[in-house]
């Protein structure tokens, strides 16, 4: 090769890493995997990667614009297995999505999910909880959750939100109302010390709380489609006028508004 040749490829080289070095780094997001939704239809399956709860939020964040990498963990296991929890340095952001659980239910896994979560706070990472994971890092933190005065809450809700949600710089910022998917029986009752209460509802006094710039916390799915919310009513043996709630998650939501403000709340520095 000769010398014009080498200098050439150097040249490439250099400007190759310096592009490399430009690009903002993919940030790398563990999903704690806790339940599965059950025989969801292909169509759904294929939209969202997979049939789990977390695989709906990841495809909600990319939908949303998020540049990160996923890797998913199966905490929700059965009891004698050992529930896969990722070490604080395989990831910058821990996404508990919903589950068919309960926070105050004995099963095994829920001690070592909530030691992660406040693992993770500790170490100031971003910690992203919805529904389940709204209520588990709420607890896991100092605060309580358990059973609302309204039952089981599965419906469109509008949201009021607070001033320090839309003020400059605030987590909703730009965003003039939120209504979600609803699909709960337990709540967040107590939000944990320093948090901030980003939402309420009529049901839901806590609807989306933050700690500091490490923690966002919802009761809501914005992950949520129709045909899933439609999926889990058909599904329920439990919800009683099926017809009635059919013609309420047929409201208007807000799930891609979030979703976009989610995002912005990812990159930020905590």
């Amino acid at each position: 090769m000769s010398a014009e040749s080498i200098a050439a490829a150097t040249v490439a080289a250099a400007a190759y890493v310096l592009h490399a070095m430009a690009q903002p780094r993919r940030l790398r997001i563990a999903v704690l995997e806790c339940d599965v939704l059950q025989n969801l239809p292909e169509r759904e399956r294929r939209l969202r990667g997979g049939d789990t709860w977390g695989h709906a939020a990841q495809s909600w964040l990319e939908r949303s614009g998020a540049r990160a990498s996923f890797t998913h963990h199966q905490a929700n296991v059965p009891a004698g297995q050992a529930p896969s929890i990722p070490s604080l340095e395989e990831f910058d952001a821990l996404l508990v999505p919903g589950s068919a659980a309960n926070v105050d239910q004995p099963l095994h896994w829920i001690a070592p999910s909530s030691k992660l979560v406040r693992q993770a706070h500790g170490a100031r990472k971003k910690v992203l909880g919805i529904c389940f994971g709204h209520q588990l890092i709420a607890d896991a933190l100092g605060g309580a959750q358990g059973k609302g005065a309204c039952g089981m809450n599965f419906t469109v809700d509008e949201q009021q939100l607070t001033d320090e949600a839309t003020r400059s710089g605030g987590v909703l910022e730009g965003v003039a109302s939120v209504s979600l998917y609803k699909s709960h029986g337990n709540q967040v009752l107590r939000p944990p010390p320093g948090a901030t209460v980003l939402a309420s509802s009529a049901l839901t006094p806590c609807e989306m709380f933050c700690v500091g710039e490490n923690v966002l916390a919802m009761q809501g799915h914005p992950e949520f489609s129709l045909e899933v919310m439609q999926h889990i009513l058909n599904r329920s043996k439990t919800m009683g006028d099926k017809e009635h709630k059919a013609q309420h998650i047929r409201a208007h939501v807000d799930g891609d508004a979030v979703g976009a403000a989610a995002v912005r709340w990812l990159g930020r520095p905590t």
